[in-house]
């Protein structure tokens, strides 16, 4: 039995490369990552998600991508696309090497329904203006 945890982006990226060298040592395959969900097909969802979300100085902004769906910038950094799914959450493809990243989640105000936050590597920032 392995165990693993990281508290930053780079966690998955991590476990991948340590997959492969398991997978050499014992000739047992152990799976990368999640098994892909279903994407979320409704645009009303993925565009409540937009916007300008902080937390502390940290600044993700969340657009319309090519093609329709998401994309997230870091503090002015290239966008990377999105894959949202029917439960907010959303996993980020890498630009690099197209693998999936499991990214976050949206979160909802109980109160009015709205997309106020996003959750990404464990932080959680507040929506503070639309895109």
């Amino acid at each position: 039995m392995v165990g693993f945890t990281a508290n930053a982006g780079g966690g998955t990226e991590l476990w991948n490369e340590l997959t492969d060298v398991l997978a050499e040592i014992t000739g047992v395959r152990v799976p990368a990552s999640p098994t892909p969900r279903h994407l979320a097909t409704p645009m009303a969802v993925t565009s409540q998600c937009t916007g300008i979300y902080l937390n502390g100085d940290i600044e993700y902004q969340v657009t319309m991508g090519d093609g329709g769906g998401l994309a997230l910038s870091v503090d002015g950094d290239l966008p990377a696309p999105l894959v949202c799914h029917e439960d907010l959450t959303c996993d980020l493809v890498d630009p690099s090497s197209g693998r999936r990243i499991p990214g976050g989640r949206f979160v909802r105000d109980p109160r009015t329904g709205a997309v106020d936050r996003i959750q990404l590597s464990g932080r959680m920032a507040r929506k503070s203006a639309l895109v």
